[in-house]
């Protein structure tokens, strides 16, 4: 158990000089309902915040905030992830999964293989590159699949669906996803690998960190991205949705979406604040940027890389209610063409 004091008592002076003063309100302390919350420390050598442990309880003793924290338990931790996950070592072969039924097949076989059975809930973590395919519509409940660092993996699902608590892929890894996720669920991802999705989806995702290829017309119903370390990649033109945000939105810190030379049209720009970036990052193919709101709008995200932005309202009606406010950060060697509208940079 780990005890913090955090004291709010003002000005302390000593021989006279006041050695600090400090009557200002430290807004993130814990508070009552805060118990089993994660504790995190800001390490200046790694220069991250970092998980302590678990916000125990509080108490007030002479102004003073005393905080207690269950300290983080490296041993129950691993304990409990190798109760819930399912480590298998592809290893450059292929696997199926068919209901609980999981077939290794060693040197790429298809008839024979190694079986094992899978439990639902439990995450299945597949390590050192292979090939996947699903032969059956698989619900793995709050279990999720983990890819490990630095490999490539490929997904196959022909018409089968998946669900389940989302995809984590590591570092320099990137997983190929030629199968589809369940319409009525959430596809989350997290991890700084790359998903490079080659089928159209009919479900929505939120990205939380690494990057998502998007190969299909209208991949996703809706994209979501949050925290800024998430980043969408266009690798066919409409590969995002048709109605007025484009079927993408940004909301705290953003993300980044790479045109990679594609045009995209937007009348609004679904960002919540300047986390949001928009660029090209093909530099001998310019993409057309178009945002085309009749009405007063602010962008606050930034835009860089190979664009060219247009704000063109073909309606002289429209004229003088056309107006477009860029408060972020715009950093572009191309044209930038308005006509019947006004823009503020």
């Amino acid at each position: 158990m780990i005890l913090v004091v955090w004291r709010f008592r003002g000005p302390v002076y000593s021989y006279g000089m006041m050695i600090y003063k400090n009557d200002k309100t430290f807004r993130n302390l814990e508070i009552f309902g805060d118990s089993g919350s994660g504790a995190y420390l800001y390490d200046n050598k790694l220069e991250k915040w970092v998980l302590v442990g678990t916000t125990h309880g509080i108490a007030s003793v002479n102004g003073d905030q005393l905080t207690w924290i269950t300290k983080y338990n490296d041993k129950l931790v691993s304990e409990l992830k190798d109760t819930y996950s399912h480590k298998i070592n592809l290893n450059g072969n292929n696997v199926t999964i068919k209901n609980t039924d999981i077939t290794l097949h060693q040197n790429n076989a298809d008839t024979t293989g190694t079986q094992e059975k899978i439990t639902k809930d439990k995450d299945i973590v597949f390590t050192n590159g292979g090939n996947v395919l699903f032969k059956d519509n698989l619900d793995f409940g709050s279990g999720g699949i983990i890819f490990d660092e630095g490999h490539e993996y490929n997904i196959n699902g022909q018409r089968f669906t998946f669900k389940g608590a989302g995809i984590d892929i590591g570092k320099e890894s990137i997983v190929n996803w030629n199968a589809l996720y369940s319409s009525d669920d959430v596809l989350h991802k997290i991890g700084p690998g790359t998903l490079n999705v080659q089928k159209k989806q009919g479900a929505n995702i939120k990205i939380g960190e690494g990057n998502v290829i998007l190969n299909e017309e209208g991949t996703f119903n809706n994209i979501y991205l949050a925290s800024g370390n998430g980043k969408v990649i266009l690798n066919k033109d409409n590969s995002l949705g048709n109605d007025q945000y484009a079927g993408i939105f940004f909301t705290k810190r953003g993300g980044t979406l790479d045109l990679n030379g594609h045009n995209q049209t937007f009348t609004r720009i679904a960002a919540t604040d300047d986390g949001t970036t928009i660029t090209n990052s093909d530099t001998k193919k310019e993409a057309v940027l178009a945002i085309n709101n009749e009405d007063s709008y602010i962008y606050h995200g930034n835009i860089n890389g190979n664009i060219k932005l247009t704000h063109n309202i073909n309606s002289q009606d429209k004229k003088t209610n056309a107006k477009l406010i860029l408060d972020g950060s715009v950093n572009t060697k191309n044209d930038v063409e308005v006509s019947n509208a006004s823009l503020t940079m």
